[in-house]
């Protein structure tokens, strides 16, 4: 029993570090050689990566070496309605905190008909990056380390994903990433409440919605 845990261990952190510096590599190398100035390329590209890179090694992994269900696992089956109604009630709620403190006053550079694109890909991104961070780092982690560790584990892991995704973006990348490592764990929180990859990446997308609106 203790020999499989360790096997389990360790072909677990060999998995994760191919797939995060393939995923890094992957992004990196995209922002070197692709436009992302067009929202609808800028859509495709950031799909395309996402799901080949980031999701589909996820779901190799579960589903040939674990044989597990993917979507029993990734906690998409169970309570799905109810998983998608707290999303959406976490989500409005921290959404209005964010625009009450911003005393309710939008971006000027809003534009949802050239925009459209753009707003699409993030929300998507609340379950894109919710499936590989939450669904299988965090719940694998936990298995070998509890939960609190897990959760600070993966958090950094979302954070070191959009170091590369900030960079050349200006502004204040360190106090970006503190935030998004903040932001991280608590989405993991919710995932553990909740027992629903539904509701974080529902919350998720909300989030990243009322970002762009403010």
């Amino acid at each position: 029993m203790c020999n499989t845990k360790a096997g389990e261990k360790t072909s677990l952190i060999v998995f994760a570090c191919s797939h995060m510096l393939i995923l890094l590599g992957a992004v990196g190398l995209s922002k070197l050689f692709f436009d992302f100035s067009s929202n609808f390329v800028s859509f495709v590209l950031s799909l395309i990566l996402y799901i080949v890179f980031a999701n589909l090694p996820v779901f190799l992994y579960v589903g040939i070496r674990d044989k597990s269900n993917i979507f029993s696992f990734f906690k998409l089956r169970e309570k799905a309605i109810k998983g998608i109604l707290i999303g959406l009630v976490i989500g409005l709620f921290i959404s209005a905190i964010f625009f009450a403190v911003n005393r309710f006053k939008f971006s000027e550079s809003i534009n949802i008909r050239r925009d459209v694109w753009l707003i699409i890909g993030t929300a998507l991104v609340g379950m894109l990056e919710e499936i590989p961070f939450r669904g299988f780092y965090l719940q694998k982690l936990e298995r070998h380390t509890g939960f609190l560790v897990a959760n600070i584990i993966s958090s950094v892991m979302f954070a070191l994903l959009h170091v590369v995704m900030l960079l050349g973006s200006g502004g204040n990348v360190t106090m970006q990433l503190v935030l998004l490592f903040v932001i991280s764990l608590w989405f993991g929180y919710i995932f553990k409440r909740t027992n629903s990859l539904w509701a974080v990446a529902i919350a998720h997308a909300i989030y990243n919605l009322a970002i762009y609106f403010l």
